[in-house]
Formats: C-alpha cells, structure tokens, sequence
C-alpha cells in the first residue's frame, strides 16, 4: 500500500498536466482518471480487507497506463506547441 496510494496521486497529476494541455486523447485521460481513483480507495484496506484486492490492480494496471501514455506523448516540446497551434 506504500506505492499504491503515492502512485494514484503520481496518475492524478498527470492527468491534469494533460488535461490542461490537451496533450493526449481523451479516453486515455478518463482510464487514468479511474486509475488514480482505485488506486485512491485501495487505501481502505487498511480498514476492509476485500478492498485489498485493488492493491495489484492498481499497481499493474497503473504501471501499464504510465507506459502506454509514454508512448502516446509527442516527442519534443516543439511537438506539444505544434499540437497546441492546431488545437486553437
């Protein structure tokens, strides 16, 4: 739960980094939104032990949506600038 917890909060940042730059689609953001959720409420485990079920869940699930976005991101920052030009 050390890395769990942390991890969502790493997600959640970065989606609002790219929510506000529209640097990557939309239903890549939505599932890394409900990442960062799980990984949030995996914290009640803590308290409910079935909850604990969402500890590897999110991790790998998380881990994988970090891997797949490093993918999908430009390649420079004249990348990102060129895709805002266009999105204006």
């Amino acid at each position: 739960m050390a890395f769990v917890v942390p991890f969502g909060l790493l997600i959640g940042r970065d989606i609002r980094h790219q929510l506000v730059h529209s640097i990557v689609a939309r239903w890549i953001m939505s599932s890394g939104l409900v990442l960062a959720a799980l990984a949030e409420l995996s914290s009640l485990s803590l308290i409910l032990t079935p909850a604990a079920f969402l500890l590897p869940v999110a991790r790998f699930a998380g881990m994988s949506w970090i891997i797949g976005t490093g993918f999908k991101l430009p390649q420079s920052r004249a990348g990102i600038t060129r895709q805002l030009a266009q999105s204006a």
